[in-house]
Formats: C-alpha cells, sequence, structure tokens
C-alpha cells in the first residue's frame, strides 16, 4: 500500500534558471543534485530538508528523448503557507507573476496562484499552523491603543511599547472588550484611543502577566504572539470607563511601579 507523496516530477527547459527561480524567489532549498554523467541530471528541491515531499526538477528535452511517451505537462501542484499575506508581498517584491488573492468556499481558507519562470502556474493556501492542533481561543480578539490604523495593516513585534519606553517582543491583544478597553485607556500616547479587530496570523500564547502569574487561569483571556496580527476593523463606538475608574488605575499602576512590581514580563 501506499503511505505518503514521495517525490513530484517537474519538466523544466532550463534546470539552472528553475533552480534560481524556486531557491531565489520562492525560498526553497536544493536537497541533492544529480549527474550520471551521461547527460542526465536531477535537481531535488523543497521548503526544507525535513519536508517529506520534494520536487524534482527534470530535464524537459533529455526526458523527452528517453522516455517519448511520458506526460511532460507541470502539475497542478497546491502548497500551503502559515502567513500567506507575506509569501505573497515577498513574491510580489520580486516580480513574480502572483493572481489575487480569493477565499475559498465553504470557509475552506484563502488562495492565490503564482507563475514560475516558464509560465508554470501553482497554487498556495493559507495554512495556518493553528489548524495542526488545539487553539487557545477562538476569538474575536481586540487589540486597544492610541495608533491609528487602517484595515489590513499588520501589527509586528519589535515596536515601542504603547506602556513601558521600550520595544517590545510580542503583540498582546485580547478576546475581551474590557481588557481592550483598559489597553487603549492606559496607552502613553495622548492620541484618540482605539480598539481594533485583529486576526493572529501564527501562534500565540497566554500573556503571563495576566495569567498564572497574578490570576488563576486566564479570566481575561489576554494573549501574545511573536507573529504579527492583522487589523480586521476598528470598533466604531465602545463605553470607556469612567474617569474616577481610570485614574484610580492610573494612580495604582503608578504605585506598584515606585515599588519596582510594574514590570511586563516580556
Amino acid at each position: 500500500m501506499i503511505n505518503k507523496v514521495g517525490q513530484i516530477m517537474l519538466y523544466v527547459n532550463n534546470q539552472d534558471e528553475a533552480v534560481d527561480f524556486w531557491t531565489q524567489k520562492v525560498g526553497f532549498n536544493v536537497i541533492t543534485e544529480e549527474n550520471n554523467g551521461q547527460g542526465m541530471k536531477w535537481v531535488e528541491i523543497a521548503p526544507s530538508g525535513d519536508t517529506e515531499t520534494s520536487i524534482i526538477l527534470h530535464n524537459k528535452e533529455v526526458v523527452a528523448k528517453m522516455s517519448p511517451g511520458v506526460n511532460l505537462d507541470p502539475p497542478s501542484l497546491m502548497f500551503f503557507s502559515e502567513d500567506l499575506d507575506q509569501l505573497y508581498s515577498n513574491l510580489s517584491n520580486k516580480d513574480v507573476v502572483v493572481g489575487g488573492i480569493v477565499d475559498l468556499p465553504f470557509e475552506k481558507g484563502r488562495v492565490f496562484n503564482f507563475s514560475d519562470n516558464e509560465g508554470n502556474y501553482f497554487a498556495v493556501m493559507e495554512k495556518s499552523i493553528n489548524d495542526k492542533k488545539e487553539v487557545l481561543d477562538k476569538g474575536p480578539f481586540f487589540h486597544g491603543t492610541k495608533a491609528e490604523l487602517k484595515i489590513g495593516d499588520l501589527l509586528e513585534p519589535q515596536h515601542l511599547s504603547n506602556y513601558q519606553d521600550r520595544k517590545s517582543n510580542y503583540i498582546y491583544f485580547t478576546a475581551t472588550l474590557e481588557a481592550a478597553k483598559w489597553g487603549a485607556e492606559l496607552a502613553t500616547a495622548t492620541s484618540k484611543e482605539r480598539i481594533y479587530i485583529v486576526e493572529p496570523l501564527g501562534e500565540f500564547e497566554n500573556d503571563p502577566n495576566l495569567t498564572d502569574k497574578r490570576f488563576p487561569g486566564n479570566p481575561t483571556r489576554s494573549y501574545r504572539s511573536k507573529t504579527p496580527l492583522k487589523i480586521i476593523a476598528e470598533l466604531g463606538s465602545w463605553e470607556r470607563h469612567t474617569e474616577e475608574e481610570i485614574n484610580n488605575m492610573t494612580s495604582a499602576l503608578k504605585k506598584l511601579r515606585e515599588q519596582g512590581k510594574a514590570v511586563i514580563e516580556d
């Protein structure tokens, strides 16, 4: 019985140009390269060395002479990507011909196609790492801030924190409106308070600053991630905490800072 797909044959006109395309533009790696010394050369490529299925680049002309009956048409391949938007941007920036991103029916995700250097088209489907294991929380998710952002923008780590004078290693978000309101109201900037609906694009974990370290479990449903959050929408209106509540919270945080206890674990 067959237990896995091992290798996929891709017949190309120019192997060297094909290798350059798949490695330099798509980001694949050359796994092996072999030559039988009689004009037959093949190159094995894959996204990484531990990938179970790889692509073998064969010279189309040589194979046609050796095996006239072989179908040399390119296979219809569907690749998976955990970060479809970033891949789409990378390919576009490298002048790869790409089609538009479209939504698949039955909530199967999003997909786009791209063309290789010889005009063969391949598809890429969004496949989140969270599809492979139980998700901590299905959302919806919110991010409170005073930054003005647009729909489709990505919130990424390694930017100045909303609450401390340093760069943050994570992006923080929550599945409760209450926590998001505090996020917007306590941000250090002086601009308008905003709450965005966000979509995590990768793995995320419980925020240790608000979970077992302070509360049993995660009652505030607060999370953090080292991968971007995508802005889906902005809440048009929401009820702020009272000025008294905000002042009390601000005073309590100030007291903790003075005691050296307001350290964010990041």
